[in-house]
């Protein structure tokens, strides 16, 4: 069983072990305050709603925004025992099986063993966008009359544009005014694509 093994270390790293790796990178970051901020700060309203992406308590710490108007959509490392959510947005069940289609009578055992917990590591480490928003309702539905939305330090990656959607979706009575900033000229086109 040496080659299942292996291949289930190689997967447990890649899927908890790199999530142990990465809270534990992130909850070492450091936070600057007001004081000790390198960099000029832009002008956020810090009575208004955030959706934070970041894991962090950086609108918190740096630009004085009230916990209850942040919501972590991926959880925190201020938490007392954070469980962050990582993923890609590939649907496990768009996922062809390593073993489709193969003659497992005539394949080996242990290939057959480690093709399933290949598969079985793309169902667990699906980042489930659909049910975040079901536990976040409350949030996007608050959100009905808002008329500015801005999108800060976002990606806008194909696994979290189902959140991007839901703001559309429950603002678009209110018609907001969307403002996007982006990092350099050269991601305007992934940026219009994403839209």
């Amino acid at each position: 069983h040496d080659y299942q093994f292996e291949v289930e270390q190689i997967v447990t790293a890649l899927s908890s072990g790199l999530k142990n790796v990465f809270t534990f990178w992130v909850s070492g970051l450091q936070i600057p305050d007001k004081a000790t901020c390198s960099v000029p700060l832009i002008k956020l309203d810090t009575s208004a709603l955030y959706l934070n992406f970041n894991y962090t308590n950086t609108l918190q710490r740096l630009y004085m925004v009230a916990e209850q108007n942040v919501v972590h959509i991926h959880n925190s490392v201020s938490c007392a025992k954070p469980d962050l959510i990582l993923g890609h947005a590939v649907k496990p069940s768009d996922i062809r099986s390593l073993n489709h289609g193969l003659n497992m009578e005539e394949q080996d055992p242990r290939v057959t063993e480690a093709n399933g917990i290949i598969d079985r590591y793309f169902s667990a480490t699906y980042k489930p966008t659909s049910e975040v928003i079901k536990r976040k309702r409350q949030f996007f539905d608050s959100l009905c009359g808002a008329n500015e939305i801005y999108i800060l330090g976002h990606s806008l990656s194909e696994v979290d544009i189902p959140y991007f959607e839901e703001v559309f979706n429950s603002t678009k009575k209110s018609h907001p005014k969307w403002t996007l900033t982006y990092f350099s000229a050269a991601k305007i086109p992934h940026i219009t694509k994403a839209l």
